[in-house]
């Protein structure tokens, strides 16, 4: 598999800045950045079996936090992100544009507590895992506004998901632990107990395909075909079951049943559905949008700009509902 060093060794040989780089890359090829996630497992289909479009490079990550400075320095066109990273990085000066609705989190992101506790599990003065900045800091504000309690009332250990997290919880550093697949089922087999999940939560965790807006124009009919491979590969996930469930737990080093129930954790938007909720800018996802939004604006130093509420999303991507 290729890593971050080797994909960009290459590229650093040939081009002497980051301005440089973003340059090259893009005139070369369309780089997609993906991580371990039980809702970017059509992208991992797709590059396995031979059906991403020739232009499309996947560049993997282990985690969330590691493909955003990319993306921001233009390393990458687009990336596999939830909405409350596209919104941290837009506050960050970039432009980015959502052509796709790859899944909504419905149980996949979990709350792991320590085995035996009782609800309401969540206490004060616990010490909370979670990875800063990502969906783990959308799940925390979640979990600490339902249990009732506040940032200031709990330890916070900002802690990347992965086996940092497992090395936490062996440790005992740790009493709680907000995390997802395939860390999730790694801790379960350490005794970890599920206290909390997004399904407790619905509608909130939306992890989307977001394109760099000024990438948009020269890579159309690149971006439109890998959409089309997303749904392509979502059919195939129905129609041969095992056989794409076998490949997904061979590739995050998990069990089938893990694999299974893990992807019984997210709901996959069909392309019916993409077109509903990309194509109503008053409807239910920019409600949920303003929600994330309120949510990141509590605990900002500086107050995000209003105008973030409304990001720029399209079914221009999207195959016709007529194909």
């Amino acid at each position: 598999m290729l890593t971050r060093r080797t994909l960009l060794q290459s590229t650093l040989l040939s081009c002497a800045s980051l301005a440089g780089i973003a340059a090259c890359q893009s005139a070369a090829s369309f780089r997609l950045g993906v991580h371990p996630w039980i809702g970017y497992e059509s992208f991992y289909l797709a590059e396995e079996l031979g059906k991403l479009p020739s232009q499309v490079k996947l560049v993997h990550y282990s985690n969330n936090t590691e493909k955003l400075q990319p993306m921001l320095t233009g390393q990458l066109d687009a990336g596999a992100f939830t909405l409350d990273e596209v919104i941290q990085l837009q506050s960050q000066g970039i432009d980015l544009t959502l052509v796709a609705l790859l899944n909504i989190s419905s149980g996949a992101d979990v709350v792991l507590v320590k085995p035996n506790t009782k609800p309401p599990f969540i206490h004060a003065e616990q010490r909370i895992a979670y990875e800063a900045n990502q969906v783990g800091q959308l799940m925390l504000d979640l979990l600490l506004n339902h249990v009732g309690l506040k940032r200031d009332q709990v330890r916070l250990y900002p802690i990347p998901v992965g086996e940092s997290q497992i090395e936490a919880w062996q440790q005992g550093k740790v009493d709680v632990v907000i995390t997802f697949e395939p860390t999730a089922s790694k801790l379960k087999r350490l005794g970890a107990q599920i206290a909390y999940t997004s399904r407790d939560f619905p509608q909130r965790i939306f992890d989307v395909l977001a394109v760099r807006t000024d990438r948009l124009r020269q890579h159309h009919e690149t971006i439109k075909n890998l959409v089309k491979q997303h749904f392509i590969m979502l059919q195939r996930l129905q129609d041969q079951p095992d056989d794409s469930l076998y490949r997904i737990a061979s590739r995050q080093k998990i069990s089938y049943e893990e694999a299974k129930l893990a992807l019984h954790g997210v709901i996959l938007p069909s392309l019916n559905r993409n077109h509903q909720l990309l194509g109503d800018k008053q409807g239910a996802f920019q409600q949920s949008i303003a929600h994330v939004f309120d949510l990141l604006n509590q605990h900002q130093h500086n107050a995000l700009p209003d105008n973030l509420r409304r990001l720029d999303y399209t079914t221009a991507y999207l195959p016709s509902l007529t194909l």
